[in-house]
């Protein structure tokens, strides 16, 4: 078993190196919030703040046929934008000041101290009630370099110290000095472009995401271009973003679409192992599951020692019984299942007593809903 310090959730804060949801990792580790001045208060978001969908790929080699594969629709053209991998917040306006509001759990978020508005630059424009931006806080590659060594206990990366930074108590301006926006959403208007366009009428572009327009025959190479670029930025890239604009044919307004495609090494988080035994579970429908044990392995500084077995008929397709030599993959660097096969194993399976094939039609087969009780 994982200790509760050490699941891949609490990994993510103090060592920098899992995949969660941003809510998550950003109440991680924190300090207490000063309720003296409305920081940690929660309110509404006036238009709920979703974390993106995102599939996890190697940005390095991927093709234009995965691409599609993964959910982008075929169009003429993408906004293809940089994912940056800072702090989400949101700037309202509430009784005609600003305020700036977390991430927090889509529908509403905690309001982030007043001092952290001196690091938004003027906007073009006063931003009507119902309109919200959203964007994320950095710092840069250097800064923080540089800034970590002003404390005894190291922060993983940029994003801890600036998660840090948003939620404490007391704060260290020499960190808040150097801490920025880029913008990468709005919310609360009448569409007409993407989004990164239409926050040119409040933002400046330098001040937005990086992007760039693509047509859909080099979207493949344009990822990998992209990826490469956005990678070497002088902050904290961890993928990009496919921006997906389509008329409506009733009404002509756009509709967005918008898919995250994160960088994931299948190498660093895949080990070799053996399955040791496969335990049943029986459902509250009678139906039993397995749950394949194994060698323990260290997959990224986590140790595994048990995987799911999904159901029978997915332990006969893959070939797996106790013995096996299996590949164990991180699926999105969280949650392990079996990649690949190497040898197969006894074909023993320990199958629980007093089980019964389910009937499909006129032919006697294991059902994928697994086995069940006579």
């Amino acid at each position: 078993m994982i200790r509760m310090d050490e699941t891949p959730y609490r990994r993510a804060y103090n060592l920098g190196e899992e995949i969660v949801p941003d809510y998550v990792y950003d109440r991680m580790g924190l300090n207490e919030i000063d309720d003296s001045i409305g920081v940690g208060e929660w309110v509404e978001h006036k238009h709920k703040m979703l974390s993106l969908s995102t599939a996890f790929c190697n940005l390095e080699k991927i093709t234009a046929t995965e691409i599609h594969e993964i959910g982008v629709p075929y169009l003429s053209e993408y906004v293809i934008s940089a994912k940056v991998d800072g702090v989400a917040v949101s700037l309202q306006v509430n009784g005609g000041k600003y305020r700036l509001v977390s991430r927090g759990r889509r529908i509403a978020g905690w309001v982030v101290h007043p001092t952290f508005l001196k690091r938004i630059k003027p906007l073009k424009q006063q931003l009507p009630d119902n309109v919200e931006l959203r964007g994320e806080f950095l710092l840069h590659k250097k800064d923080f370099e540089e800034l970590n060594l002003l404390y005894d206990k190291k922060f993983a990366n940029a994003r801890s110290l600036v998660s840090a930074m948003l939620n404490s108590k007391t704060h260290d301006e020499r960190v808040v000095d150097k801490m920025f926006v880029l913008w990468h959403g709005i919310q609360g208007i009448s569409r007409n472009k993407s989004h990164l366009e239409e926050l040119q009428q409040y933002v400046d572009k330098a001040d937005i995401v990086p992007y760039e327009i693509v047509q859909s025959n080099k979207i493949g190479l344009a990822c990998r271009r992209l990826y490469k670029h956005f990678h070497s930025l002088d902050y904290a890239c961890d993928g990009i973003i496919f921006e997906c604009s389509c008329k409506d044919e009733y009404d002509d307004r756009i509709h967005l679409d918008r898919i995250a495609f994160k960088q994931f090494d299948e190498a660093k988080y895949s080990a070799e192992s053996i399955v040791t035994n496969i335990s049943w579970k029986q459902g509250n429908d009678g139906h039993y599951f397995p749950r394949l044990e194994i060698e323990p392995i260290v997959i990224n500084g986590v140790e595994v020692s048990y995987t799911a077995g999904y159901c029978y008929d997915y332990l006969q397709r893959m070939g797996i019984s106790i013995g096996s030599v299996v590949i164990i993959t991180m699926h999105g660097g969280v949650i392990p299942y079996v990649s690949t096969v190497k040898t197969g194993g006894s074909e023993e399976l320990n199958l629980p007593e007093n089980i019964a094939p389910i009937k499909k039609g006129d032919i006697d087969i294991w059902s994928v809903d697994s086995v069940k009780k006579q």
